[in-house]
Order: C-alpha cells, then sequence, then structure tokens
C-alpha cells in the first residue's frame, strides 16, 4: 500500500497525513531511500549543500568539519572555498583543537564563521537568493 505525505507551507495538513515543512534542511531522499512504497509528491529539490552552509553563516552560526557533517556537508572547507573563490564571499577562519576518539584524542582543525560586513551581508543575501531559486 502507497502513502502519501503532504508536503505544505501553509501549515495544514489533511487528515491522516503526514506534513513536511519544505523550508527545513532535510534531505527528502533519505526518507524516500529508508522508507520504501512512500510517495513524498515533492514540488521540489531540497536545498543545495552550497546554499544550506551559506543559510547557516548567514543565521550567525560558526561551525567546524564536524558540526557541518549534521548539515549533511562531509567536505566543509571545500564549501567555504567555493563560496570565497567562486562567490566572492568572505568566510572568516581560524585552528582550533577538538576532542576526538571519546576523548582520549584531539585533533586540529579550522572553525568558519562569516565576516559580517555590510558587502559581504549584501552579497551573500544575493547569492542565497539565486542558489534558493536553482533548487
Amino acid at each position: 500500500m502507497e502513502k502519501n505525505i503532504t508536503t505544505t507551507r501553509s501549515g495544514m495538513a489533511a487528515p491522516g497525513q503526514l506534513q513536511l515543512d519544505l523550508d527545513t534542511d532535510f534531505h527528502f531522499q533519505h526518507v524516500a531511500d529508508a522508507l520504501p512504497g512512500i510517495n513524498l509528491g515533492l514540488t521540489r529539490r531540497p536545498r543545495t549543500k552550497l546554499a544550506t552552509i551559506l543559510r547557516e553563516f548567514l543565521r550567525g552560526r560558526n561551525m567546524n568539519r564536524f558540526e557541518a557533517e549534521a548539515h549533511n556537508d562531509h567536505c566543509l572547507h571545500s564549501t567555504v572555498s567555493t563560496l570565497q573563490n567562486g562567490y566572492g564571499i568572505q568566510i572568516e577562519r581560524m585552528f582550533e583543537t577538538v576532542p576526538c576518539l571519546r576523548g582520549r584524542r584531539t585533533v586540529r582543525c579550522k572553525r568558519y564563521w562569516f565576516d559580517a560586513s555590510q558587502d559581504n551581508i549584501t552579497a551573500a543575501w544575493a547569492l542565497l537568493g539565486r542558489l534558493e531559486r536553482r533548487a
């Protein structure tokens, strides 16, 4: 039996149907892969990782490569490089040491955050708008 999942932005779902918020950073394909027989009925593709990470930076989040995993970015340094070198968005960075192996060891990695100058903010919002129109 095929089940339907309603995707709406109005906050209303038909009785007996699951509602998914398309504006969240959620990869719907993972649901489809994990639950065969469910028709997601999506009207647009999920947000790209570039748009997802840029949105997180614009929200004031800073992150290292391990924290970026929660946003399905397995190669944060590459995403930051694309934002900076490909689109001119300025991202600040510094090295930090974080625990690994259940605290028995540490690893050195970079923490990234958005340069909050007005020109950079304007450019980042414009880029995010273009990226999300493509999705």
